[in-house]
């Protein structure tokens, strides 16, 4: 008998449902929080370990702070911010000479844009922004 459901993405739909069951047992307002970064881990994280997941997480929160301390020292300048974000995102590119550090900027990238494009322009804090 052919297998309709593969073992990742049950996987995947468990992780999802018991985090934002989760999220509804706490009474968050958004439940996205409690599966985002369990969804990371289960799909692109290959060391378990305490270490492991510091490592990986350290640059994708790294770059969502720094993109708020931009936005937040800069609000009134949203070419300073944009001039940044090019500078920064040129660097990036340069120091991508491979297949898996490609993949590895993938989260920070997102996270720093998605910060600077809310932050400039609108007043919406996060769990707005993901409802």
């Amino acid at each position: 008998m052919k297998q309709f459901i593969s073992t990742d993405a049950l996987r995947t739909s468990l992780i999802v449902c018991i985090c934002m069951m989760f999220g509804k047992l706490f009474h968050v307002n958004s439940h996205v929080y409690f599966a985002l970064f369990p969804i990371i881990i289960a799909t692109k994280v290959k060391d378990y370990s305490w270490k492991g997941l510091s490592k990986t997480f350290a640059i994708v929160l790294l770059s969502a702070y720094c993109a708020v301390f931009v936005s937040e020292v800069f609000s009134d300048h949203p070419f300073i911010i944009w001039t940044i974000s090019i500078v920064l995102f040129d660097q990036l590119r340069k120091r991508a000479d491979s297949p898996a550090k490609v993949g590895a900027l993938f989260m920070p990238t997102i996270n720093w844009i998605l910060n600077v494009v809310f932050a400039l322009h609108t007043t919406m804090d996060m769990p707005q922004r993901l409802h």
